[in-house]
Formats: structure tokens, sequence, C-alpha cells
């Protein structure tokens, strides 16, 4: 459509690589990732905030998302969930009970942020959030409900980037 000749010979590989450039070589800290925070109205703030605040201290940015702007509860939001994209965070941590479960955008935003190999994090009023999502597994998904610390457990799971080890092939996202 250009009105030039085709190429006559595709160019080689130089078979060359850069760790500096590779995803499977990031720095293991929690400092800069982003953490989407993903929040209702019926979120309970008082399970929410201490695990922010280790996130926070570990120089990871927050961001509190919700089905619309303004106050979620006591929380201020920093992004309404229709307008926002998982592909810009490295990790997720769901809360907000049965209101967000019924949020496509909501569910999406996980569904996608699974698909893609990053952390998810279940506080225990995430629950019903984490069922709506049917997620093919639980590679990379810290929940509160299971044995140990789950700031650390998730912390872990956020400093590892990316969760490659899922099965998501047949899952749409």
């Amino acid at each position: 459509g250009l009105g030039l000749p085709a190429p006559t010979a595709k160019g080689v590989n130089h078979g060359r690589s850069s760790p500096a450039l590779s995803q499977a070589d990031q720095p293991s800290s929690l400092a800069t990732r982003k953490i989407a925070v993903l929040v209702s109205d019926h979120t309970d703030a008082e399970a929410l905030y201490p695990v922010v605040q280790e996130l926070e201290n570990g120089k990871a940015i927050c961001d509190v998302i919700a089905p619309h702007e303004g106050m979620a509860g006591p929380l201020s939001v920093d992004k309404q969930v229709s307008a926002a994209s998982s592909v810009l965070y490295d990790a997720v941590l769901c809360t907000g009970g049965a209101e967000l479960a019924g949020d496509g955008y909501a569910v999406q935003f996980v569904r996608e942020a699974f698909k893609h190999g990053k952390a998810v994090g279940v506080l225990p009023d995430g629950d019903a959030l984490l069922q709506a999502a049917a997620l093919p597994g639980r590679q990379g998904v810290v929940e509160a409900s299971a044995e140990g610390d789950f700031v650390q457990r998730f912390v872990d799971a956020v400093v590892r980037h990316r969760h490659y080890d899922r099965d998501v092939e047949s899952f749409p996202a």
C-alpha cells in the first residue's frame, strides 16, 4: 500500500540479550511497585489501614480505586475503577465485599491482573470479589484467611514481579 517493493530478506536475530531489559531480572524490592487497592463503601478500613501502611513503609505506591470518586467510606479514592486499568499496576489488593463482586469493572480488573501474572492479595472482605473473578488457579494469589503473616506473604508475591507458572491459556481477561 506504500508503493514500495517488498523486502527480500529478513533480518537475523543477533541472539544477544540484556539482563537490564529482562522482566525476570527485576530488582527484588517493594520500592516503587504500584499496587491497586480495590475498595468500596463497605471496605473494612480497620483491616486495610495496617496493610497499606506496611506496603507504603516498604516504599510501594498504593492507589485506592473504587466504583466512584470522592470517598469510599472513610477512604479517599484516587481513581474510579471504570477509569483505571490493571496494566498500570504491579499488583492488586482486593477488598470491598459484595459491592465489588457485582461490579464488572472490578471483576475484570482482577481477572486481567491475574492473566498478566501479577500478584493478587485478598483481605477477608475481598473474598466475594475473588469468587466473582473465578480465577483458574491460586498461584500468586495471597489470601488473608491462609496461614502466616498476610502482609509478608503479599510482599513476597509482589516482589517476585510476575507469576508465570499460572495456566491462563484458556482464561479470558
